[in-house]
């Protein structure tokens, strides 16, 4: 859809392109002067374009009733089938139905199987997503509907904690979502597909494949898309009725479903991959090796992040096949470039196959291969491949299948970095490391799950692009309750709480109504400066980058500076943390230095990108973090986020600028236990921000305006520092007595040039409004937003701008470099000397 909206007198001509993807209902958009400015005599007209596309024409049809009537059975496990659509023989298809049988009546797993083949709503609902290929809305509608009866059947089994998917994509539908990710979209994957397939059309529009959803009740809402909170393990049989008979059968070999101890791993790794992969092995040798007794046997082919393929000690497919064929291996760890049936060695230049694992005599029953690798679980349809042109059966997750193991790995490009452990090298140390955690067996799909939603509960950052792709696309194909059991084992660890207790609002304010709690608490980070060494690819000069690490690790997010993480549970009894105001803190700041950006790398570890920002960033390093709670509100943890590291460029252009970083950070917490509709009710709004200076005060004049007349404003005050300063401090305002929405507050002693400060307003039920400046901070005597002079003022008057690129370059290889220019008019006459930022 293409929204643009523009002043009555031409004035303002801005535009807005959203791909609105499987969304339906209203659209909002929201138009809003700098500080509060406005002009009502000139309305907005507002024009909308639909641009319509592959399910522009596509009408959902009135579905018949579900056929499947869920029953209470203190069932663990749910199985859906439709095995008449999988490929096979009648026999091996009744074989299957039998050994699915005999899984569900395991105790270990109770089961209920369901055959979707006999609900009229599945068939309905199936047919018209087949008869609409193109269009991934209608096959992401059939997936709701095999979810929906999961869901019937949670509601009345309480116990479930596992659910079985038998079949490919094109039996029992993976759910599609937009791919937000910022480097290698999944439009860049060319398996290649048949034409007109749901496969392809998945590809082509960029969507995302993820099982996540049917074991998910919640799903949250990010701007156009959602995401899924996963709470059941969700396991994948593939693709052919004999070749997902082999994996059932391999665990009804187990003894109540637990492998036999494993005593060996595998762990394969080269170029930005490696610091995730020695991780991982390093966990596997702790984990494996018994207190006593024999040593476990780990092999491992890890090349140095900075060895070029070319180089004579990188491995080759052949030293891989001497480890990987030559003998078992319980768990393996394989990371690497993949394609759907191909693994990459390190040397760049030679491959082994899908097909040598399911043509080798190795025993991998109930063995656990995982995988960091682009694509390695992308299971092609094999009755939408191309003929003569895809590789033959089996990809990677078939000849695993045929080989009676479990594969977790990436139905998508999976990231990793090429200096933090971060995305999906992040992901799967977690994942190791949940094996390793308790006592007793340990089901691999709750390990997978739980490795999930540490991912979400532990990520300094919005859930955003990469960080919901690496979630999404880690799948497990095998039976999801299949258990292991490592000799050496942990404790699960924990992260106390920071808030002991909480203190009432004052009696007479809009939160005491609404029983509004407050927590005042100091962050301490510890923080280890760290340098890089680089070479500037333009010139090859040595360049040198810092960044710094927290207690609780970094947050890297594409192309921004790696930031320092700190962590600090601030789940509390008396409510639900509804905001997070800054009092204050102490800072330091650094001169010229070059801040250290993350590169995230799928097959190529690019190069770090120059980060330019006018205003310290982040603006806000600070969020709270609610993943955990939303998927477990008895037992979840509440995170407050703290990144104590901003930087800020010394002038346009520039590759250097101030690293600030705090030593001390206080804050405020706002508890709530409401859930009336004042709970609903937006924060205030900070309509605007006046000061006025008389030598050394300042005299602060804030208007807010309260969203709920029950939430009203609770508190409004001002955080200050000065420009060459070395702290931040606050300022609690009073609210007028003969206007409500006015909050007033004076500082005296102080050089009101030299002061920046930032507004902040709670609400009764504790939300938080920030108004930075957009970044920039506030001066005194300055009003960002005030209005120019009418003409009659003989004022100079700001004129309309044009700008526009000069014989831009629309393509390039990369490491090139290529030059751009642009041209600033004004009525058609140049100007000169004016700034201009580039971004890329």
């Amino acid at each position: 859809t293409l929204i643009g909206f523009s002043a009555q007198d031409g004035t303002a001509d801005e535009h807005v392109v959203l791909n609105t993807w499987n969304n339906t209902g209203d659209y909002y958009i929201r138009v809003s002067g700098r500080n509060g400015t406005f002009n009502n005599r000139d309305p907005f007209q507002l024009k909308v374009t639909v641009l319509g596309g592959a399910c522009g024409s596509f009408i959902p049809a009135n579905l018949p009733p579900s056929g499947t009537n869920p029953t209470a059975g203190n069932f663990k496990t749910i199985i859906l089938q439709d095995v008449n659509r999988m490929e096979g023989s009648a026999a091996e298809k009744s074989a299957l139905v039998s050994k699915l049988q005999a899984l569900a009546g395991r105790s270990e797993v109770q089961g209920v199987l369901v055959d979707l083949s006999l609900d009229p709503r599945i068939v309905a609902v199936r047919d018209q997503a087949i008869a609409n290929s193109g269009c991934p809305y209608a096959t992401n509608l059939w997936a709701t509907e095999a979810q929906s009866i999961i869901k019937r059947y949670w509601e009345l089994n309480s116990a479930l904690a596992y659910v079985v998917l038998v079949g490919n994509d094109g039996v029992i539908p993976f759910f599609r979502y937009p791919d937000r990710s910022p480097v290698s979209p999944e439009s860049d994957f060319e398996p290649p597909v048949l034409d007109n397939s749901i496969s392809e059309a998945n590809l082509r529009l960029k969507y995302v494949l993820s099982q996540d959803a049917y074991g998910a009740r919640t799903e949250i809402s990010l701007q156009d898309r959602t995401l899924p909170l996963p709470e059941l393990a969700v396991g994948r049989l593939v693709e052919t009725a004999a070749e997902a008979s082999t994996v059932v059968d391999a665990y009804l070999s187990t003894g109540a479903g637990v492998a036999p101890r494993p005593s060996s791993a595998l762990v394969t790794s080269y170029g930005f991959l490696e610091d995730g992969s020695r991780a991982v092995l390093q966990q596997l040798q702790d984990g494996l090796t018994p207190t006593s007794g024999p040593a476990p046997t780990i092999d491992s082919l890890i090349d140095p992040a900075a060895q070029p393929p070319e180089d004579p000690h990188s491995w080759t497919a052949d030293q891989l096949r001497n480890l990987l064929l030559g003998s078992r291996h319980d768990l393996i760890f394989l990371a690497g470039h993949f394609n759907p049936s191909r693994l990459l060695a390190a040397d760049y230049t030679t491959t082994v196959s899908a097909a040598e694992i399911a043509a080798s005599p190795v025993n991998f029953t109930n063995a656990l291969i995982y995988s960091s690798g682009c694509h390695s679980g992308y299971n092609i349809v094999n009755d939408q491949g191309v003929p003569g042109v895809t590789d033959a059966p089996p990809d990677w997750t078939q000849a695993f299948a045929r080989k009676g193991a479990t594969l977790i790995a990436g139905t998508g490009y999976q990231y990793g970095d090429a200096d933090a452990t971060e995305y999906s090298e992040r992901l799967y140390l977690n994942f190791t490391q949940q094996l390793r955690i308790g006592t007793g067996p340990v089901a691999i799909g709750k390990a997978l799950l739980t490795a999930k939603r540490d991912y979400l509960a532990t990520t300094g950052v919005e859930i955003d692009g990469i960080f919901e792709k690496t979630i999404l696309v880690s799948t497990l194909f095998g039976l999801p309750m299949l258990s292991v059991d490592l000799p050496n084992r942990i404790a699960a660890p924990t992260l106390p709480p920071v808030v002991s207790g909480t203190s009432p609002v004052l009696a007479g304010t809009p939160g005491a109504t609404l029983k509004l709690h407050t927590a005042d608490i100091t962050i301490t980070p510890t923080l280890q400066r760290v340098t890089k060494d680089l070479i500037n690819a333009a010139n090859n000069a040595p360049v040198q980058t810092v960044y710094y690490t927290g207690a609780n690790g970094v947050v890297a997010r594409p192309g921004y500076p790696i930031l320092p993480l700190e962590i600090a549970n601030v789940t509390n009894v008396d409510g639900v943390v509804r905001g997070v105001g800054f009092r204050g803190g102490v800072f330091a700041d650094e001169s010229n230095i070059q801040p250290h950006t993350s590169v995230p790398a799928t097959e190529l570890a690019g190069s770090h990108p120059v980060f330019y920002s006018p205003f310290f960033f982040p603006v806000q390093p600070w969020q709270v973090n609610y993943y955990d709670y939303l998927t477990d509100p008895l037992n979840g943890t509440i995170r407050l986020m703290v990144t104590p590291v901003q930087y800020k460029s010394n002038a346009a252009g520039s590759v250097t600028g101030t690293l600030r970083h705090f030593t001390s950070m206080q804050f405020r917490l706002y508890y709530s236990q409401d859930k009336s509709a004042a709970a609903l009710a937006a924060p205030p709004t900070i309509a605007h921000v006046g000061t006025q200076v008389s030598g050394d005060t300042v005299q602060f004049s804030i208007e807010v305006n309260r969203s709920n007349e029950v939430a009203g404003v609770q508190e409004v005050w001002v955080t200050y520092s000065t420009v060459n300063g070395t702290t931040w401090q606050p300022l609690d305002l009073i609210r007028n007595p003969n206007n409500p929405g006015l909050w007033e507050g004076t500082l005296t002693g102080v050089q009101p040039a030299d002061l920046r400060f930032i507004v902040q307003a709670a609400s009764g039920t504790g939300l938080i409004s920030l108004d930075t400046n957009q970044g920039d901070y506030y001066t005194p005597g300055i009003d960002p937003g005030a209005l120019p002079l009418p003409p009659s003022s003989g004022q100079p008057q700001a004129q309309a701008t044009t700008i526009t690129l000069q014989n831009p370059p629309n393509a390039g290889a990369f490491g090139e470099q290529a030059a751009v220019t642009a041209r600033l008019t004004s009525n058609g006459t140049p100007l000169a000397g004016q700034l201009i930022n580039f971004g890329l």
